[in-house]
């Protein structure tokens, strides 16, 4: 048989035919159509026929015949992975597999348990969506090889989905039963338990004797043990559950380490088990006091009121073991509620007569982690005065100077950070606006100075990355109607800066710094665009350096920050501008204009005379315009109805928000794009996400001098969807000049990130801006609590924040936010409180311990919702803080 009569067999889509071609094929003639047949697949694989979903009438079954009749067992796996066969669901798939054993079974493979373990090894999840045809071959082999299967995560996800299935090779196979449970500690496995059909199953087959109940139970309680999956954890516990253990079944052990370490459904059930086996005698009190332990080091509420309840009772039961039990409770002074801490406390108070000296030295030591006002009961308690650590703020670190910003000396330097930028990109995360600067001003100094070396030292990045290859800007981009508007990305016109600096090697040295850039052959519209953002003129910025590089090639970059904060001092740019002037050039009008706004506005009538001689009275006036350019913003409530739809039809629902209100005074008309910065949001009372750009971080050093109007654009972006936000809401608070209203906002939902990384890094900013004393904390709290009564932020995520601000040293600077905040966001009359108030008035009451006091002046309006709290009769942990917070206020005394 040669290669044209199997194709016409194949052809021809008669699957039967060409299985018993398969079969009568000899090894040398196997042999001599596996090369033509393997590039035939390769061919078919990459771009297939036509499918039908008949068995018979289907040319990729027949093609998967053919491979399996001709090419070598140790090639079939990859070929047969990536050879989509679609045919009729379940009994087809089986049927092919059944046809493709008989070949193999010719061909005396199918006892290879080698085969059989890499055809399993190379099931995919899609196996389950799909035909799973693949899936069937690979289990028809695993099951006539003589060996136990090895556990491959993506065939059991697919083989333990069907019950039926699961139910028959059982108990074909005995020995799969460990297929069942060893892999529930695989991702991905335990959820499939979430299905009530294979988990009777299972319990079927345990019942019938062919999978071991104590095997079963033991695997189930290692899954939850190694699983950290939710959603595989529900499949488990619920199997869990269903296999009842019984008293005898149960090991301590096992379920005291679920308590320490799985979440806290998980964790609830062992500790149900354990109480139950507690209640029938048969836990040791060690046992119990390290259950105990497991559980009150954990921050789960619920799990800490169960213990203290467990506890209470074990207490009254074994007068004998209540040394270890006290020594578990003073765990609990630990646990971060201080409602929680009293009941930890107040649960030794009827034993403390009982227990030994020694041992009320230790608890009294452990109370030193009880919330200040605890501290006299607890020494009451234990006959000692409780050891507490010095109240009052840690010294607030002072504010520092804007560190230096430290240029590249070499172009191999240079090189070296280029290489860095390119391998760290990532189009979601920030990039480092130090070393953007950093990079441009190397590129255009040494493009100046000495283009061959930097010819030489770029040469391995163009070799590296060849897509960087190619043509540098031409003379003149626009192309066209002079509005013409080119659209490349920042990334883009990094590239062309690069691209231009090899370029600037080739051409001979009397042409390099002849001509001048003429800023209207640059890619940007002379009109006004609707919508524009900061973003254009950082694309506009670069796409001059682009050009000025190859074109119009100056000494120095203008625009580069002396300090990393983005600010350059004026006797620097003086400098600047007369290293221009000595070697011939002109400025670029761009790069001048965000030198200009980066100079302290107190210095920039002194430069102006070094700017008109330099750059032309032309160029001079335009950074006049840019000085007398100011915007006023302010926020305001709003309530929208928006209209919405689900399954039953449409609904309406009002929706309350902040929105901002800007206007620009005068009217400059000022260069495009640079005016676009005053021309703030309209207040459409929405916070769209207009792009997700990893260049926000470059926004706060283009206006660091006026930071509200800076703020102002960053709070419309949805801060929640860029990765790395809270490094932008840092750059922004450590740029010089006080915080405005826009900027408060801007913090205020930085303290709402998502991320812990990003909450830390708002935490930074705001303990800079209250280091050198340009927060207004009483504005802030005001906003904070605005905001908190909107339920626009999540109060878990903002008193954590809050909190790492205070132990920083800040305590004193947060207690008038939080005395703004509470004043505000306390509910009065019928209002129902924000979720997790409670946390923020607990932050509070740690305020007030922490040194100083407040001024009863300060609190009048604090004062009255407290007061209205904490007459409520119903008892709820909000009315116990409240209380808490009345006291710890109560001895500060009018003037201190």
């Amino acid at each position: 048989m040669d290669f044209d009569e199997l194709l016409d067999g194949v052809r021809a889509q008669e699957l039967d035919r060409m299985v018993s071609v398969m079969i009568e094929l000899t090894d040398e003639q196997r042999r001599a159509l596996a090369p033509q047949m393997a590039a035939f697949a390769r061919t078919y694989v990459g771009g297939g026929w036509s499918d039908s979903r008949s068995l018979q009438k289907n040319p990729a079954a027949a093609v998967a015949a053919a491979i399996v009749g001709t090419l070598p067992a140790s090639k079939l796996p990859a070929v047969l992975r990536r050879l989509w066969v679609s045919i009729a669901y379940g009994s087809g798939s089986r049927a092919l597999a059944d046809h493709l054993v008989r070949i193999l079974q010719a061909r005396g493979l199918t006892g290879n348990p080698k085969l059989a373990d890499e055809l399993a090894r190379r099931v995919r999840d899609s196996d389950l969506s799909s035909a799973r045809w693949f899936f069937e071959l690979a289990r028809q082999m695993l099951l006539r090889s003589t060996q136990a299967p090895q556990v491959h995560p993506a065939f059991v996800r697919v083989w333990i989905t069907w019950a039926e299935q699961i139910d028959e090779d059982v108990r074909a196979r005995p020995d799969w039963a460990g297929l069942a449970f060893s892999s529930w500690e695989t991702r991905g496995t335990g959820a499939r338990l979430s299905e009530p059909g294979v988990r009777s199953t299972l319990l079927q087959l345990s019942a019938d004797g062919l999978i071991p109940r104590t095997e079963l139970l033991e695997a189930c309680v290692g899954a939850l043990q190694a699983t950290d999956r939710k959603l595989d954890l529900r499949g488990l516990v619920d199997f869990h559950e269903e296999l009842a253990p019984s008293l005898d079944e149960i090991r301590a052990g096992h379920y005291v380490s679920l308590l320490a370490g799985a979440p806290a459904f998980v964790a609830m059930v062992a500790q149900q088990h354990l109480q139950a086996l507690d209640a029938a005698g048969r836990l040791q009190v060690a046992e119990l006091a390290q259950a105990s332990e497991a559980v009150l080091v954990r921050p789960d509420k619920g799990l800490f009121r169960a213990q203290l309840g467990w506890l209470r009772a074990a207490l009254k039961r074994n007068p004998g073991g209540r040394e270890p039990l006290a020594r578990a409770v003073a765990v609990g002074f630990g646990h971060p509620d201080p409602a929680l801490q009293k009941s930890a406390l107040e649960l030794l108070a009827p034993y403390v007569k009982e227990l030994p000296g020694p041992l009320l030295s230790e608890l009294s030591s452990a109370a030193a982690g009880l919330a200040p006002d605890l501290h006299g009961r607890a020494a009451g308690l234990f006959g000692a005065e409780v050891p507490t650590e010095e109240l009052g703020d840690p010294e607030l670190p002072l504010a520092q100077p804007a560190a230096p910003l430290e240029l590249l000396d070499t172009p191999e330097e240079a090189a070296e950070v280029l290489a860095v930028f390119y391998q760290s990109y990532e189009y979601w995360m920030q990039v480092d606006p130090q070393q953007i600067e950093r990079m441009l001003e190397a590129l255009v100094r040494w493009s100046w100075s000495d283009p061959e070396h930097l010819h030489r030292a770029l040469a391995p990045l163009f070799g590296q990355l060849r897509w960087l290859q190619g043509e540098p800007p031409p003379r003149h981009y626009q192309q066209g109607s002079p509005g013409e508007y080119i659209n490349v990305s920042t990334l883009e016109a990094i590239n062309l800066c690069l691209r231009s600096a090899q370029s600037c090697a080739e051409r001979p040295s009397e042409q390099r710094h002849r001509q001048e850039l003429d800023p209207e052959h640059l890619p940007y519209p002379s009109g006004r665009m609707a919508g524009l953002r900061p973003g254009a003129v950082l694309n506009r910025r670069i796409w001059e350096v682009a050009s000025g590089i190859r074109w119009a090639p100056v000494p120095v970059l203008l625009a580069t920050p002396s300090t990393v904060d983005g600010v350059i001092e004026g006797e620097e740019l003086r400098r600047r501008l007369l290293l221009v002037e000595s070697a011939g050039c002109r400025p670029w009008l761009h790069d001048l204009i965000q030198a200009w706004l980066r100079v302290c506005p107190a210095e920039r009538d002194g430069l102006l005379e070094d700017v008109r001689r330099v750059a032309g009275p032309e160029n001079a006036e335009h950074l006049v315009g840019l000085s007398e350019v100011r915007a006023e913003v302010r926020l305001e409530g709003w309530t929208q109805t928006q209209a919405q739809r689900d399954g039953f039809g449409p609904i309406t629902q009002e929706v309350l928000g902040t929105r901002l209100v800007g206007s620009i005074t005068p009217d400059s008309d000022t260069l495009e794009p640079w005016n676009q910065l005053w021309h703030l949001p309209a207040p459409d009372g929405g916070r769209p996400g207009w792009s997700k750009s990893p260049w926000l971080s470059m926004w706060p050093s283009l206006l660091p001098f006026e930071p509200d109007i800076t703020a102002a654009h960053l709070s419309r972006e949805d801060l929640e969807a860029h990765r790395g936000a809270g490094e932008v809401v840092r750059l922004h608070a450590e740029a010089p000049g006080p915080a405005g209203a826009m900027s408060l906002l801007l913090y205020c939902y930085g303290l709402n990130l998502p991320e812990a990384g990003d909450r830390a890094a708002t935490a930074e900013g705001l303990i800079a801006l209250i280091g050198r004393g340009d927060l207004d904390a009483g504005q802030f709290g005001a906003l904070l609590g605005h905001l908190i009564t909107r339920s626009d932020l999540k109060l878990n995520r903002v008193v954590e924040t809050l909190q790492t601000v205070g132990q920083a040293g800040a305590w004193s600077a947060l207690r008038p936010i939080l005395v703004e905040a509470l004043a505000r966001c306390l509910p009065t009359g019928a209002q129902v409180p924000p979720a997790r108030l409670a946390d923020l008035v607990a932050l509070a009451v740690e305020a007030v311990h922490r040194g100083g006091s407040w001024e009863v002046g300060e609190q009048t309006d604090l004062a009255s919702r407290l007061n209205h709290l904490a007459i409520r009769k119903s008892a709820s942990r909000l009315r116990t803080e409240a209380r808490r917070l009345q006291a710890a206020l109560a001895p500060v005394a009018v003037g201190d």
